[in-house]
């Protein structure tokens, strides 16, 4: 009954007609059926870096380019192109996760301003009241004690 070939050469044909399948998908424009059938090979031959490297690319969501490269580095950390298209991949995702700053009015009272009026020598502001001890340090009026209701050291 046996055909004369071995469990390993018939896995090395199963995984270049899968490779042959994702060439094929890949040329009709089928992503996801290229996807597939790369899973199959990362899954069998989680050595074979290309099919890695191509699964990450042929995905379009950064977090799961992300995860794909992830793992082609847990198998192959010594790769320059792992390593490359990896820190590409986390940059991309960064970018496309954190939206532009939103500028809080009163986070930015908080911090030092040069445009202030220093305080005069007998260290009352100029609205009369007697800043923190240290904000004469600073020169700063007030800067320690709103930095100290921005941030509850109890």
């Amino acid at each position: 009954m046996s055909n004369g070939a071995s469990p390993a050469r018939n896995g090395d044909r199963q995984v270049t007609t899968w490779w042959q399948e994702v060439e094929a998908a890949v040329r009709c424009s089928r992503p996801a059926r290229a996807r597939r059938f790369l899973r199959w090979i990362v899954t069998c031959r989680p050595d074979e870096e290309e099919a890695w490297l191509v699964l990450a690319h042929l995905t379009s969501d950064p977090e799961e380019r992300l995860q794909w490269l992830h793992q082609a580095y847990t198998f192959h950390p010594a790769s320059p192109r792992v390593v490359s298209r990896l820190a590409e991949a986390r940059s991309e995702f960064l970018a496309s996760n954190v939206k532009e700053l939103v500028r809080l009015p009163h986070m930015i009272r908080c911090l030092p301003d040069e445009r202030r009026r220093p305080l005069p020598a007998n260290g009352v502001s100029h609205n009369g009241h007697h800043p923190h001890p240290l904000d004469r340090v600073g020169r700063t009026p007030g800067f320690l004690t709103r930095l100290l209701h921005v941030i509850d050291l109890r």
